[in-house]
């Protein structure tokens, strides 16, 4: 539609942006600027950013082909910056598709790493959902799940993800993210205070697996 675009906000001075890996710098912002990229920027339904400093970026989407529904249906995310500590499970999305009686055509975009295996309520998504590539990046890829409605119980995936649902009709526009940002690793000993042999070493979803 005629909203989709992304908002690109500085946090620093003298920032250099690159559209989809290109060699060159397609932005140069500065501390509070902006800058707008519309949908033909996107390649293969998606766009890579790749900054030399830390910036913002807002997606903006709405249904319909003319810009009054298209705006009367607006609706903007934050999109998290690409890292592998993602979360590896996301648990209770409760009827994505429902807004008190109304009911509306909703997907779920989910970006994880190449490698990576996703189950959707504890099993392997449709052989008709495959991977998509992303123009840039060679190591990350992207599925669309459409149609998503009822309670979903949890979505996982054996390597870091970020999850996004949207949803809406001619006349509402909705979104929200999952797993946002990135969790850092955290190593945890718990140990009996009588007991140091007693120590036990825990750690969380993030690793694949710790060596002692």
């Amino acid at each position: 539609s005629s909203m989709e675009e992304v908002l690109i906000i500085g946090t620093e001075d003298n920032t250099t942006i690159s559209v989809n890996n290109k060699t060159n710098a397609d932005i140069k912002i500065n501390k509070g600027d902006y800058f707008t990229l519309d949908k033909s920027s996107f390649q293969n339904d998606a766009i890579y950013l790749l900054g030399n400093k830390n910036f913002y970026v807002y997606q903006f989407f709405g249904a319909g082909t003319t810009p009054y529904k298209a705006f009367s249906s607006g609706g903007m995310i934050l999109v998290p910056p690409l890292d592998c500590y993602f979360s590896r499970n996301i648990e209770n999305i409760a009827y994505p598709n429902e807004i008190y009686s109304n009911e509306f055509k909703t997907k779920l975009n989910v970006i994880t790493k190449k490698t990576a295996l996703i189950q959707l309520n504890g099993n392997p998504l449709s052989s008709t959902i495959l991977p998509n590539t992303i123009v840039g990046n060679d190591e990350w890829v992207y599925y669309i799940i459409p149609n998503i409605e009822g309670k979903i119980n949890s979505i996982s995936s054996t390597k870091g993800m970020y999850v996004q649902l949207i949803g809406g009709n001619t006349s509402v526009g909705y979104g929200a993210s999952y797993s946002g940002f990135s969790k850092e690793p955290e190593i945890v000993i718990s140990a009996d205070k009588t007991c140091i042999p007693g120590a036990e070493l825990s750690i969380d979803e993030v690793f694949d697996f710790y060596h002692w």
